[in-house]
């Protein structure tokens, strides 16, 4: 936005010229004024270079809204990790089992834009073979540190009502920072504070949210680790006998578990000049 000067008060033709002469007579006067006038341009550039967020929103307009609390609908001051600089990881991912779909949910469908798509692993995993509880997990990484704020996830597949009601939003989970930087089971980070949360699920009335977690770290990398699936959304499910393992044939048919996940996450981190404040 281009700012005017204030108008100044109107004045003389002669007042004009006498000030334009005092200027010519003074010489050092009117290099003075033009090397002001030039470091003065660039002194507003840097300035606004910097009060420039990374995309193109003014750090005025962030503090405008300085002491209201950010939520996924109005995050407020807080900056969206931008997609293309997040790398996903999990230990499961697999085609789901859900009649003419078949489609794989590898752990990038959390992060590309897409609410059709979705994460899943199966679920429970407990009588899978050499599983190990910490397994259960998917992992972000940043392309460079953020002080993350706020964790936005749309829980379940939320892509219609047949993939909402035939998989299974996560019920509890663990959100924390971790040092792994994607390679194996990620550990937590013991410099950050870990995030228990309990998602709320719909009860086969399709509809999406995104539900927000509160989060406070310097961090290069979000673990989200699956504590459980509420025993309530099962019973509002039709599935299977769970308490086999996947891929066992029971009267000659091929048993799947049921899935769980999420459709998409979004990360909101602050700004580096609002930091200062926060």
């Amino acid at each position: 936005m281009t700012e005017q000067a204030p108008a100044s008060d109107p004045v003389s033709e002669s007042e004009n010229l006498g000030t334009f002469e005092s200027t010519i007579g003074k010489p050092d006067g009117w290099r003075k004024n033009l090397l002001i006038g030039i470091i003065s341009g660039l002194i507003s550039g840097i300035i606004v270079s910097f009060l420039l967020t990374p995309t193109g929103h003014s750090a005025g307009v962030l503090l405008s809204h300085f002491y209201d609390q950010p939520s996924c609908n109005n995050p407020q001051w807080l900056m969206q990790v931008p997609d293309d600089q997040i790398f996903s990881n999990s230990f499961y991912q697999q085609f789901d089992s859900i009649k003419r779909y078949g489609i794989y949910h590898s752990p990038y469908s959390s992060v590309d834009g897409n609410l059709q798509t979705a994460w899943l692993q199966w679920w429970p995993t407990s009588n899978i073979t050499g599983n190990r509880s910490s397994d259960n997990y998917i992992s972000w990484t940043f392309s460079h540190p953020y002080d993350v704020r706020l964790v936005c996830v749309v829980d379940g597949w939320a892509e219609n009502k047949i993939t909402f009601d035939q998989t299974l939003p996560i019920g509890t989970a663990d959100i924390y920072s971790s040092t792994s930087s994607g390679k194996g089971v990620p550990q937590r980070s013991m410099h950050c504070t870990r995030t228990f949360y309990r998602f709320q699920d719909y009860f086969n009335k399709y509809t999406y949210k995104w539900q927000g977690i509160p989060f406070s770290c310097l961090t290069q990398e979000v673990v989200l680790h699956i504590d459980n699936v509420n025993d309530s959304s099962f019973a509002a499910r039709r599935f299977l006998d769970t308490s086999q393992a996947p891929g066992q044939t029971i009267s000659g048919a091929k048993l799947m578990l049921p899935f769980t996940g999420l459709s998409e996450v979004r990360f909101y981190y602050v700004p580096s000049l609002v930091s200062i404040f926060r």
